[in-house]
């Protein structure tokens, strides 16, 4: 049994789909091998490449006529007009036109810049195919947007199979998911240098950091810092379209927008908060050890306060030993509740200063044992106090935390949107839209923003990876390793680098991405779902089912591509617009220069005809008085029937004109 992804021969939908995320004209994709892809790019550059060649008939015509003089002129513009006439495409035109600029250079003045005006015209064709051509290559994308196909949809249920094997696999599953989150959040959303994003790449979401707001529980005062150390991170609105990848026009999308707020808690013998207690053991290397108990939580029948956690009480000249005993660089004490319809769902019960009804609470206590070498000032890490040390010619001063536990407090909030009348829900915790049941939600928060069927659907999947990505299986499967601080610390030696000043700030950002990502990943993983298929949680078929098959994300491999019909429309119908007036704009031009200059444009149009190769030809048998040629205005000439005749033959006796020399 195994919690795997399905290996699939085929894991996206091949075809024509709509991808909702873009503007409508934009929608329509064509997903594909790379292999037919490739070929499908090949022809179009063809395309373009004989597209280009035609669109040069028409420009050379223009050209021809502008330049069209009915004065004399010399050798040189008659070569220039031969040249536009008879080139096939602008590579050849600019090349003759730098010949004809280097031979004439010593017979006429100014050759090379009397081919310019001819030349940057050719040029700007040909750099304006070159760019058509790149941005053509853009039409076909190799490892971009794909429809995910369904196999096995949903996820691992676990409550399916109460075994620890069972149990064991969907917490290694979720820790799995978490971890590579939390990487994806180091190397892609953190760091600068772009080349070290490696794997899948989600849209990014972004969110506002703030401080100074006031305590999020109903008692403020047991806010350690007041304001002053209250830190709340809010994202932007998320679009399950856009942001979640559900593909769905706006009028069947969600949004939703999640809100952290995180203050530390009075924490001291003093506040009334902590009780300290000696331990009654008989070791004798912890006998004298005192231990915290922190009062956060109630009993059952909710009449006294007992401890939501306890730490062992340690002093910097405690034995090697002792510390050895209890201490890690950090240790971490999570305690989660969360409300569902103002009823409380915990791991323990909170007191009343810290029941908010309208979020889900999260406490965690901070077992700081590390020395750092730098000094820093931080409302959940403490201050540190400099002690002088020099052992083994090493660092003579160290930096010693002026607290070895510490509290923070969290409340974690989310807010529903629907995009079609703007109407949003109040803010409230992950359970705060209880339960899809009766054709309609139990909670009073969602049931008047007005979601249709297929909204609703989609708000039962985006609410279920809510709660998979909740701070409490954010603490199960992580545990210490969610601190960001860890990245500074030496386990061995006990020392930590610097950590900023902020620090809370940064640990309190980095859970609140870690989340959304592992959001985005698990609604990604949903289609193709675990290989277990008996055990998955799938949700209400009629409403949920059917986004089985439109999850949307950005190709994990190359293999896939995706071809934009819209790029594809506009090059076949512009290029086979401009292939078609290639062939007929001699007989729209006709009438149309004869009209425009009366005096002169018969004769210009004499000189296109006249200058064309065949007709060359015609002119130097008949200068020869070979053949009987039909009249001028045909674009092929030909002669009678069956006449033959050979080739005219330069006169041997014939001397040229020496005088240009």
């Amino acid at each position: 049994m195994s919690l795997s992804a399905p290996n699939l021969k085929q894991p996206y939908y091949i075809g024509f789909w709509n991808d909702w995320s873009k503007v409508s004209i934009l929608r329509p994709v064509l997903t594909l091998r790379s292999d037919y892809a490739k070929i499908f790019l090949v022809l179009l550059t063809i395309f373009i490449t004989i597209v280009g060649s035609q669109l040069w008939r028409i420009v050379k015509f223009i050209l021809h006529q502008v330049r069209s003089d009915p004065h004399k002129r010399d050798a040189l513009y008659h070569q220039q007009q031969a040249v536009l006439r008879n080139s096939q495409d602008p590579y050849g035109a600019l090349w003759y036109f730098a010949q004809l600029g280097w031979t004439w250079r010593s017979s006429t003045s100014r050759s090379f810049i009397r081919q310019l005006p001819v030349s940057m015209v050719a040029l700007l064709q040909i750099s304006g195919f070159l760019v058509a051509s790149i941005f053509s290559g853009q039409v076909v994308t190799f490892g971009g947007p794909v429809l995910l196909r369904s196999e096995n949809c949903g996820w691992a249920n676990q409550t399916a199979q109460m075994t620890y094997d069972w149990q064991n696999q969907c917490t290694i599953r979720s820790r799995s998911d978490f971890q590579e989150s939390a990487n994806y959040v180091r190397t892609c959303l953190e760091s600068q240098a772009l080349m070290s994003c490696q794997g899948p790449k989600w849209p990014r979401i972004d969110s506002s950091i703030s401080f100074g707001h006031t305590c999020p529980f109903p008692d403020s005062r047991i806010c350690k810092n007041g304001p002053e150390g209250t830190v709340q991170i809010v994202s932007e609105l998320m679009d399950s379209n856009r942001h979640l990848g559900i593909n769905a026009p706006k009028e069947d999308s969600v949004q939703v927008r999640k809100a952290l707020t995180c203050s530390p808690l009075l924490a001291s013998v003093d506040s009334g908060y902590a009780t300290a207690r000696r331990a009654n053991l008989t070791r004798n290397e912890i006998r004298n050890v005192s231990y915290i108990m922190y009062n956060y939580s109630m009993n059952a029948a909710g009449t006294k306060r007992i401890a939501a956690f306890v730490s062992p009480q340690m002093t910097k000249t405690q034995s090697d030993p002792v510390r050895a005993q209890f201490q890690a660089p950090y240790k971490f004490h999570p305690g989660n509740i969360a409300h569902r319809n103002k009823t409380v769902q915990s791991v323990f019960q909170p007191i009343p200063e810290l029941n908010a009804s309208n979020a889900d609470l999260h406490i965690m206590g901070l077992a700081n044992n590390l020395v750092y070498t730098e000094p820093f000032e931080d409302v959940w890490f403490g201050k540190t106090i400099p002690v002088p040390t020099g052992t083994g010619g090493l660092q003579t001063v160290l930096h010693y935390p002026n607290q070895t536990f510490a509290v923070l407090g969290c409340a974690s909030q989310y807010q529903y949107c629907n995009p079609t009348n703007n109407q949003c829900s109040p803010w409230g915790g992950t359970s705060s839209i209880g339960q899809w049941a009766n054709r309609q939600w139990t909670s009073y928060l969602i049931r008047d923003i007005g979601f249709n069927k297929k909204q609703n659907g989609t708000l039962a999947v985006v609410r279920a990876a809510i709660g998979l990505t909740s701070f409490i299986r954010f603490h199960e499967a992580l545990a210490v390793e969610m601190l960001h601080a860890r990245d500074q610390a030496s386990v061995d030696l006990q020392v930590s680098g610097p950590l900023k000043n902020n620090q809370t700030a940064v640990e309190v950002k980095y859970w609140h991405d870690i989340q959304l990502t592992t959001m985005q990943k698990l609604l990604r993983d949903r289609p193709q779902g675990p290989s277990t298929p008996e055990n998955l949680y799938v949700g209400d078929i009629e409403n949920v089912g059917p986004l089985c098959h439109t999850q949307r994300e950005t190709a994990r491999t190359q293999e896939y591509a995706s071809i934009s019909v819209f790029g594809v429309v506009i090059v076949l119908v512009v290029g086979s617009l401009i292939i078609g007036l290639s062939w007929c704009y001699e007989g729209i031009a006709r009438p149309v220069v004869r009209w425009w200059d009366r005096d002169r444009g018969e004769r210009k149009m004499r000189e296109w005809n006249s200058g064309e190769l065949l007709h060359v030809q015609r002119m130097a048998f008949e200068a020869n008085g070979i053949g009987h040629w039909s009249p001028e205005e045909k674009s092929i000439p030909v002669t009678a029937r069956g006449e033959v005749f050979e080739a005219p033959q330069p006169d041997p006796n014939y001397k040229r004109s020496r005088t240009w020399l």
